[in-house]
This record gives structure tokens, sequence and C-alpha cells, in this order.
């Protein structure tokens, strides 16, 4: 498929770069400075294909391209000189080589040189599939005698007499300079972009080919994939040699944004022709349509109950964050930030407002016996959702059901909304509260505030009073994510290691064993407990699978990896707990080293150093305490969300069947830890 690359720069002397060496590297011929004295020259292993076009007013010694550019070096004399231009364009590969010689050499014609510029053109073919040219044009133009030219002219200025302006103060007539070419313009750029794609499609459809290319960005074509960024060529030949480059892994990033963009709209597109045979869909009136059109414009998302959510959340962090910074100030700079919020918290209103009507008009529709006033707009949604998803309408039974169920999920949903943060650990938790308490010390401490005195936060104005709420709610958000985990930590431990005394447990050693249950699974045995509480890291793999692993996670795709590995290093925690495995082993291969340390820093590359240094515990341990349980709260069950939401007492379990104790001569394992 035909692609479009047109790339513009600037060669500058104020850049340290010289027209001679970058002639030379261009074209692979040997040329000679006479502004530098020596000889530049850069072998190349297929030798490019060079032309130079001239305008017919430019000397012949224009064709002579050592001449060209040291003439060129000699009349452009300011330290910081722009020497020249240079145009990267990449050739379609559907034309044989002398179409697209033929093609280049007409954009050349008729684009630089019939404007004046003297174009030294080179084609590089030594990359297979990368046909590509780089163009070097003058930027003086030549006067008819064959002279260089100016690049700028004085321009005077006259009265309505038509005499020249006289300025008394600086004894001299009012002037100023303008350019003598349009070489320079953002909209000469623009036209030599579109032109290069006019040029490659008129080629392209002379040959039958029904191929097209554009100049326009995919916001321009009003696409939302993101584009990619050019590679460069040393970052190439990192990615030939399977190293990881900076511009290489955004790129990678960005195919993964476009590839889960791709799947979306389909889904969408699926979802709409599903709709246009399902009896049950959802009718929003033509006026409702170009409402929610608008708002999904102007929040820049798509309209969902889900998304809203999203963007509230969001919207708020934002807002407490503005707030928190306005009071510490006493600035007006937030000022534009806040309005915005809110305009964009009133479109959130507004579009939840027409889906609830939608989902409250739906089920007055088809469940009539249904009170809508009793249901909250989660349950409605998940109603609506449901009957939509499965063609059919329910019985009475079922929908009481479906009602129940959404009614819990309901309280699961807010609570994931609550701790919805990558880290969901307790220790991550308490340094989040303890940061928030200080703040919320200082700016007591500003407004002369007394926490334990109502009367000192009535009498403050409502800006601080609106600051003071929005320091004050992440403490309660925190609070609880603490004890959503600390309650998480007691029923799994109680669960999967009855045994286990966890009264005589740290908060420390009680997220390490429940990562240990996440990692090892049914394979958690005596020892593991044991390495864990002792603070030793224990092993699962042995080397040999550990290389493997390693291997499989460094190649694109994982291609290697079996499917139930690759569903376990989704996981974010359960890959990071396989690193510490790794760090700890000592008898890796010396290509397993290196694997090793390419698969860091791949993922994680503040902890490159880990395979070179002799660290203290404390030290080699700081990796592992602080990247622990990315999606702790995954397991929670409903009524787990439920107890802690409500307040209530932990939920009974069925009883654990009694076994038989082991003693301490029992392979030196005691049940009380």
């Amino acid at each position: 498929m035909a692609i479009y690359h047109f790339e513009a720069k600037v060669i500058s002397r104020g850049k340290g770069q010289s027209a001679i060496a970058s002639a030379s590297y261009r074209s692979g011929e040997k040329l000679y400075s006479e502004r530098y004295n020596k000889f530049n020259f850069y072998g190349r292993s297929v030798a490019p294909k060079t032309f130079i076009l001239k305008p017919s007013n430019a000397p012949d010694w224009t064709l002579n391209r050592q001449k060209l550019w040291n003439e060129v070096e000699k009349i452009e004399k300011s330290k910081n000189a722009q020497l020249a231009r240079d145009f990267i364009l990449a050739l379609p590969s559907e034309l044989n080589e002398e179409e697209q010689e033929e093609l280049l050499l007409n954009y050349c014609q008729e684009n630089f040189v019939n404007h004046g510029m003297v174009a030294d053109i080179a084609i590089h073919r030594d990359k297979d599939g990368n046909p590509h040219a780089h163009i070097m044009t003058t930027n003086r133009p030549f006067k008819e005698n064959g002279d260089w030219g100016t690049r700028q002219k004085k321009v005077y200025h006259y009265d309505e007499q038509g005499n020249k302006i006289y300025d008394k103060e600086k004894k001299t007539y009012q002037c100023s300079t303008e350019k003598t070419t349009d070489w320079d313009s953002k909209e000469r750029l623009k036209q030599w972009r579109e032109n290069w794609a006019i040029a490659i499609n008129n080629s392209l459809e002379k040959k039958g080919l029904n191929i097209t290319v554009t100049d326009k960005s995919f916001k321009e074509q009003g696409k939302k994939e993101l584009p990619t960024k050019h590679l460069g060529s040393y970052a190439h030949q990192l990615e030939l040699k399977g190293l990881p480059s900076e511009n290489g892994d955004i790129n990678r990033e960005i195919k993964k944004y476009n590839q889960l963009l791709y799947k979306q709209e389909q889904l969408e597109k699926e979802t709409e022709e599903k709709n246009q045979t399902n009896p049950f869909t959802r009718h929003f009136t033509p006026k409702e349509k170009r409402i929610l059109s608008d708002l999904s414009k102007e929040l820049n998302v798509f309209i969902s109950f889900e998304k809203l959510e999203d963007k509230k959340r969001m919207l708020n962090n934002w807002k407490n964050s503005a707030l928190a910074k306005q009071a510490m100030t006493n600035g007006q700079e937030q000022e534009p930030i806040l309005s915005k919020i809110k305009d964009q918290k009133e479109a959130v209103e507004q579009a939840e407002i027409l889906l609830n009507k939608e989902a409250q008009r739906f089920i007055s529709a088809h469940y009539p016996k249904v009170n809508t006033n009793a249901l909250s707009p989660y349950m409605a949604r998940e109603l609506v959702d449901k009957t939509i998803h499965n063609e059919q309408l329910f019985d009475l039974k079922e929908t009481e059901q479906i009602l129940l169920k959404s009614q819990q999920q309901e309280l699961s949903h807010n609570l994931s909304l609550l701790l919805k943060d990558p880290y969901i650990s307790v220790r991550v938790m308490k340094e989040k509260l303890n940061k928030q308490e200080a703040i919320l010390k200082t700016f007591c401490a500003k407004h002369d505030i007394q926490l334990e005195n109502k009367e000192s936060v009535a009498r403050q104005s409502d800006e601080v009073k609106k600051a003071f709420q929005g320091i004050i709610q992440p403490l309660a958000r925190y609070e609880m994510a603490i004890k959503a985990v600390h309650y998480y930590h007691e029923t799994t431990i109680k669960e999967h290691l009855p045994m286990i005394d966890r009264k005589q447990l740290n908060g420390l050693q009680k997220e390490q064993l429940c990562n240990a249950i996440l990692y090892f699974g049914d394979q958690l045995e005596e020892k593991v407990v044991i390495d864990v509480l002792n603070d030793r890291q224990p092993m699962k793999y042995d080397t040999a699978t550990k290389e493997r692993l390693l291997t499989g996670l460094l190649e694109e795709g994982h291609t290697h990896l079996s499917e139930i590995e690759k569903q376990f290093f989704e996981n974010p925690s359960m890959k990071v707990m396989f690193f510490n495995e790794c760090v700890q082993t000592k008898d890796f291969s010396q290509a397993g080293k290196q694997t090793l340390k390419a698969v860091f820093d791949k993922n994680y590359t503040n902890v490159k150093d880990e395979l070179n240094k002799e660290k203290n515990v404390e030290e080699k341990n700081y990796y592992r305490n602080n990247t622990n349980n990315f999606n702790l709260l995954k397991g929670l069950g409903t009524n787990l969300l439920f107890t802690i939401l409500r307040g209530e007492s932990e939920p009974e379990r069925p009883a654990h069947k009694p076994k038989k104790k082991k003693h301490k001569n029992d392979r030196g394992y005691s049940p009380k830890m």
C-alpha cells in the first residue's frame, strides 16, 4: 500500500551543519569543503541515483555539486545562516524505478526549480521496501544575469502625497524589510505537501491502480487514530537488532491504542446493525440525538453511563487540584480552569438526564408493572441493557432478580469508582492519606480553621469552603480504601491459610501473603509461606522456565507464551512478582541475564541497576515493596463490598473442616506464626 511521507527541514550553520557535508551524505560523493578545508565522504552500500535541476537564469556551475554548495557556503556569511532546505519524500513502491524518477523530477521541476531554486536530488534504495528521495534546495534566488540575488529587500514608507516619510529622531527614512520569495511561508510548505500527494495519486491512477494517498493529518481527515512517529535511522537499526527504542516504544503503544479503537468502532458498528433487527432498542428523539452529539463533541467521549462516570471522576480530581492550588496561592489563575470544569460538569449532568429519561421511557413502555420512581439510574440502566442484549422481555420474577442483583452491583460499582487507582495497597493509600492530611493542616493554619470548631469553617468565604471540601473529600476516600484493603487481606488469608495467626502479622506481611496466594495458586506450599514471612523471595519457576518466559515477554505479541501464560502476565502484579523472582535468581546464563536486562529496560527502566549492584536487604526489597497489588480488589465479592459500605460485620463463611494439627517437629513448620 502506498504511503505518504513528506518531511521538510532547514540545513543551518547555527546547528553545526555544513552544506557540503549534507550534500556528500545524500549523494554518496566525496566532496571538498573550501570553508572547512577538508573532504567529506559517506560510503553507501547502494550508490544513490543523483540529479541536479536548475532554473534557466542560474549559471551552469550550479550543475556541479561541489561548486554549488561551496558557493552557497561563501554567500551565506552569518554564523547561524540557513544554508539550504532539506526534503525527504517517500517514493511509492507500486511504481517501478523509472516511474518513480519521472514522478520525482517532474515534481521538483514544477514546485522548486520553476520558482527559482536549484534542486540537488538523491534517490536512496539501500533499504528494501523503503525507496525515498533527499532533495536539497537553495535558499537564495538568482538574478536574471546569473548572480546571487537577495533574500530580502528594503521597502520605504510613503505619505499620502507619495513622498518618503522621514524619521527626524532616527535621521533616516522610515522603511521595513520584505522577503523576496515566499519560500519560508507556511502557505508555501502546505502547497508543496499537497502537490506531492496530488503527484503521487496522478502517477498511481496513470498506472491503473485504485490507490490514493493524502497529505492531510488524521485529525484533518476526521479520524480518531493516532499517527505513528518517524523512527529515524538510529532507532530503526536498534529495532532491527531486537532492541527497543524510545520512538519504537511510542509507536507500539500507538498501534495498541489504534487496535483498541478499531475494535471499539467495529463493536459499535455491530451493535448498530444488531439494533436495527433487535425489537428492543433505545429510542431518542431527533432533538435528543442532536444534543447528545453536541455533548459528545464537547466532552470528547462516547456518551454512555460508564464513560460519563469516568468523566465525572476525572473532573472531580481536576477540580480538587485546582481548588487546592487556588487556596494555597490566593491567585485567580485557576478561575478559567474552574469555569471550564463547571461547564463540563453541567454537560455531563445534561447527558445523564437524557440517558436516564430514555431508560425511564423504555421501562415504562416494556415493564409497566415496574415502579420507575423506585429505581436508581444504575438499576434502570442494568434492566434496559440486559433486555436489549437478550432481545427479550423478562417475566416479573426474572425482573425482580435483575433489579436486586443490580442494586448489589451498584454498591460494588460505587466502591470501585472510589478506589479507581493503579496502585491499591495499604502503603500507597497511607502515603496519600498522610500527604492529604499535611495539605489539610497547612490549609487550616493559613485560614485559621480548627477542625473541632464548626464555626471556624462557617465564617469562611464560599471559595475557601469549596477548597476545604475539596481537601476533605479525598481523606474519606483514602480511609475507605485502607479499610477495604485491610478487609481483603484478612478475609483472603483466613480463607486460604486458616492455620495462620493473623494477629501476629504486620500490614506488609499480610499484603505479601495475599500476593503469594495470587501468584502461586494451587502451588502454594508451607515453604512459600515461611519464605514470605521471613522476607525471603519464594521461587515458583526453575531457571530454564524463567529464561523461556523472559524470552516470550520480550517478543512482540508474546507469540511463544501459552494462552494461560499470556493471561497470567496480563495481571501487572503477577508480572512484577515474576520479575522479583528473576532478580533474586543467581544461576542465569549470560544470555538469560541479557534477556532479563532487556525486559527490565522495556518494562521498568527504573530498576535497571538491580542486576549490577549489590544492595542491602532493605534496598533489594524496595522494588518489590513499591510495586505490589495493582488490582487488589478485583476478587472482592458483592457481599464484602456491601459490608464495607454499610459498616456491617463480616459475613459468615462456611466453616472449614478440622485439619490435623502439625507440630514443630513435622517439617519444622508451626501452625501459629
